[in-house]
């Protein structure tokens, strides 16, 4: 898609990450596993641990991250996002 006046580029996810990073804009980073298209649960959870990883629905993965968004702790971090009950693992 193109945006008027907005550059855009596609770069590996891990240069963008860090271009971010280095940015100084204040960022918050949601890593899914993989995504269904199941409901929203309620059961997704958001953490630091990047060695956990699961499918986790769009619609979990949607309330997480608006709830991220209201969270200024949040800020400056990475989460991975995971459903517990799709098998979440360790890496």
């Amino acid at each position: 898609f193109h945006v008027t006046g907005v550059q855009t580029c596609a770069l590996p996810i891990s240069q963008t990450e860090a271009a971010l990073q280095a940015s100084g804009v204040p960022y918050t980073i949601v890593r899914p596993g993989g995504l269904t298209t199941n409901p929203a649960n309620g059961k997704g959870t958001l953490t630091l641990d990047h060695t956990t990883f699961s499918a986790i629905s769009r619609a979990e993965l949607a309330r997480l991250t608006v709830q991220a968004l209201d969270d200024p702790k949040a800020a400056n971090k990475i989460y991975h996002a995971i459903d517990p009950t799709n098998g979440g693992r360790n890496n």
